[in-house]
Formats: structure tokens, C-alpha cells, sequence
């Protein structure tokens, strides 16, 4: 029984894993780009600021929790 419960922590704990690092690479997807309209598009420069800005934010987060 013990071993059970541990088995389904343990899988929860590789499904959240999982689930982080999609995240992570949507983040990075968007952002590359968000990068790219910029450098096509200088009008686009004060929209993206705020988004590129919101990104660096939480990507620390999602990779604080990818670590516990």
C-alpha cells in the first residue's frame, strides 16, 4: 500500500515536471517571437517591451518550481 502511494506521488511529481517544462518552452517560443516582430517592426518596439518584460518575470518562477 505504502509503495502504491508512493508510486502515485511519484507520478503526479513527472506529470507537473512535464507540464513545467511546456510551459517553459512556450514561454521561450513567444518570446523569440515577440523578438522578431521587434527587429521586423520598430513601431512594434513600445508594445513588446511590456510583454518581453512580463515574460522575464515569470520565467524565473517556472523555473524555480521545475527545480523543488
Amino acid at each position: 500500500m505504502v509503495n502504491f502511494c508512493y508510486q502515485l506521488i511519484e507520478e503526479e511529481n513527472e506529470r507537473q515536471r512535464h507540464f513545467n517544462i511546456t510551459v517553459i518552452r512556450i514561454y521561450l517560443i513567444l518570446l523569440i517571437l515577440i523578438l522578431t516582430i521587434q527587429l521586423k517592426n520598430n513601431s512594434m518596439l513600445y508594445l513588446s517591451i511590456p510583454i518581453v518584460l512580463a515574460l522575464a518575470y515569470h520565467f524565473p518562477i517556472i523555473s524555480f518550481q521545475l527545480i523543488q
